[in-house]
């Protein structure tokens, strides 16, 4: 993953803006998801959303902490006799982005509940 035009962007006014406009753009499949499930046992196909937490900025790199907020789906065995609904519930996770100087190579990191 690559996240450049958010280091570019960072510390402008700008910043949040176009830090929105890349993580939506970003594949599905490259958060880690699955593995922050808490109330369901698989990821919905449906919209995810991001609330920047924190940024700090080190020489080697921009460490963002964002709260990933999406849909998980608690569905039975889908077996054709199962009557189980699949049922959608929110989910959320919290992650760290590590955007790489100068490149902006990133890596994406699930925190731990009280990280």
């Amino acid at each position: 993953m690559n996240l450049l035009q958010v280091l570019v962007s960072w510390p402008t006014v700008d910043f949040k803006r176009v830090l929105h406009k890349e993580l939506q753009q970003v594949d599905k499949s490259q958060w880690p998801l699955q593995q922050g499930l808490a109330m369901s046992n698989r990821v919905a196909d449906t919209d995810i959303s991001f609330m920047l937490l924190n940024a700090d900025e080190t020489k080697q790199a921009l460490v963002l902490t964002v709260l990933v907020f999406y849909t998980g789906m608690e569905a039975g065995d889908c077996c054709a006799d199962d009557p189980t609904p699949i049922c959608e519930l929110p989910e959320q996770c919290k992650i760290r982005l590590t955007i790489h100087k100068p490149a902006g190579e990133t890596d994406v990191c699930l925190l731990a509940e009280g990280a």
